[in-house]
Protein backbone atom coordinates (compact mmCIF):
# COMPACT_ATOMS: atom_id res chain seq x y z
CA UNK A 1 0.00 0.00 0.00
CA UNK A 2 1.28 3.47 -0.84
CA UNK A 3 0.79 6.14 1.80
CA UNK A 4 1.05 9.78 0.75
CA UNK A 5 1.90 12.47 3.24
CA UNK A 6 3.19 16.01 2.64
CA UNK A 7 3.83 15.31 -1.02
CA UNK A 8 5.89 12.19 -0.44
CA UNK A 9 4.85 8.62 -1.14
CA UNK A 10 5.99 5.76 1.08
CA UNK A 11 5.45 2.04 0.87
CA UNK A 12 3.81 0.80 4.08
CA UNK A 13 2.21 -2.47 5.08
CA UNK A 14 -0.81 -0.86 6.69
CA UNK A 15 -2.23 2.64 6.85
CA UNK A 16 -1.05 4.67 9.87
CA UNK A 17 -3.47 5.17 12.74
CA UNK A 18 -5.38 8.44 12.62
CA UNK A 19 -4.47 11.22 15.02
CA UNK A 20 -6.10 11.09 18.43
CA UNK A 21 -9.63 12.31 18.22
CA UNK A 22 -11.34 13.01 21.47
CA UNK A 23 -12.53 15.85 23.61
CA UNK A 24 -10.01 18.61 24.11
CA UNK A 25 -8.77 18.96 27.67
CA UNK A 26 -10.24 21.90 29.51
CA UNK A 27 -8.89 24.09 32.27
CA UNK A 28 -9.39 22.50 35.70
CA UNK A 29 -9.27 25.07 38.53
CA UNK A 30 -8.63 22.45 41.25
CA UNK A 31 -5.03 23.63 41.81
CA UNK A 32 -5.86 27.34 41.99
CA UNK A 33 -4.00 29.25 44.67
CA UNK A 34 -0.71 27.39 44.08
CA UNK A 35 2.33 27.78 41.87
CA UNK A 36 1.16 24.75 39.87
CA UNK A 37 -2.21 26.43 39.43
CA UNK A 38 -0.49 29.52 38.05
CA UNK A 39 1.42 27.36 35.55
CA UNK A 40 -1.83 25.63 34.59
CA UNK A 41 -3.43 29.02 33.90
CA UNK A 42 -0.59 29.86 31.52
CA UNK A 43 -0.66 26.44 29.84
CA UNK A 44 -4.35 26.74 29.02
CA UNK A 45 -4.10 30.46 28.15
CA UNK A 46 -6.46 31.48 30.94
CA UNK A 47 -5.91 34.73 32.83
CA UNK A 48 -4.46 33.80 36.28
CA UNK A 49 -6.79 34.33 39.20
CA UNK A 50 -5.86 36.42 42.25
CA UNK A 51 -4.91 33.38 44.35
CA UNK A 52 -2.60 31.98 41.70
CA UNK A 53 -0.93 35.36 41.17
CA UNK A 54 -0.36 35.66 44.92
CA UNK A 55 1.10 32.14 45.02
CA UNK A 56 3.44 32.96 42.12
CA UNK A 57 4.57 36.18 43.83
CA UNK A 58 5.25 34.30 47.08
CA UNK A 59 7.21 31.64 45.19
CA UNK A 60 9.27 34.30 43.39
CA UNK A 61 10.02 36.08 46.67
CA UNK A 62 11.12 32.83 48.29
CA UNK A 63 13.56 32.16 45.42
CA UNK A 64 15.18 35.58 45.70
CA UNK A 65 17.56 36.16 48.58
CA UNK A 66 19.24 39.49 48.78
CA UNK A 67 22.86 39.33 49.81
CA UNK A 68 24.17 41.90 52.22
CA UNK A 69 26.82 44.03 50.52
CA UNK A 70 30.33 43.84 51.90
CA UNK A 71 31.11 47.36 53.06
CA UNK A 72 34.36 46.83 54.95
CA UNK A 73 37.51 44.87 54.23
CA UNK A 74 37.76 41.50 55.96
CA UNK A 75 40.74 39.17 55.66
CA UNK A 76 38.68 35.97 55.68
CA UNK A 77 39.40 35.22 51.99
CA UNK A 78 43.10 36.05 52.00
CA UNK A 79 45.28 33.69 50.00
CA UNK A 80 42.76 33.37 47.15
CA UNK A 81 42.05 35.23 43.91
CA UNK A 82 38.85 36.58 45.47
CA UNK A 83 40.85 37.79 48.49
CA UNK A 84 43.19 39.66 46.16
CA UNK A 85 40.21 41.23 44.40
CA UNK A 86 38.81 42.28 47.76
CA UNK A 87 42.12 44.03 48.55
CA UNK A 88 41.88 45.88 45.24
CA UNK A 89 38.22 46.80 45.74
CA UNK A 90 38.80 48.35 49.16
CA UNK A 91 42.13 49.93 48.13
CA UNK A 92 44.11 47.97 50.73
CA UNK A 93 47.67 46.89 49.99
CA UNK A 94 47.48 43.16 49.15
CA UNK A 95 49.13 40.75 51.57
CA UNK A 96 51.81 38.36 50.34
CA UNK A 97 49.43 35.37 50.27
CA UNK A 98 46.98 37.25 48.06
CA UNK A 99 49.78 38.42 45.75
CA UNK A 100 50.91 34.83 45.33
CA UNK A 101 47.35 33.66 44.65
CA UNK A 102 46.99 36.41 42.05
CA UNK A 103 50.23 35.39 40.33
CA UNK A 104 49.15 31.75 40.18
CA UNK A 105 45.72 32.64 38.84
CA UNK A 106 47.12 34.93 36.14
CA UNK A 107 49.72 32.33 35.10
CA UNK A 108 47.02 29.68 34.85
CA UNK A 109 44.83 32.03 32.81
CA UNK A 110 47.67 32.94 30.42
CA UNK A 111 48.56 29.25 29.96
CA UNK A 112 44.94 28.43 29.13
CA UNK A 113 44.89 31.16 26.46
CA UNK A 114 47.99 29.92 24.61
CA UNK A 115 47.35 28.57 21.14
CA UNK A 116 48.84 25.15 20.60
Amino acid sequence: MVYKWNGTAQEVEEEPKPARTGPLRKFDPSACGTYAGYARHLRYKVIPCEGCRAAMAAYSRSRYTKREPVTTFTADACGTWGGYQRHVKFKVTPCEACKQASREYQKQWRDSRKVA
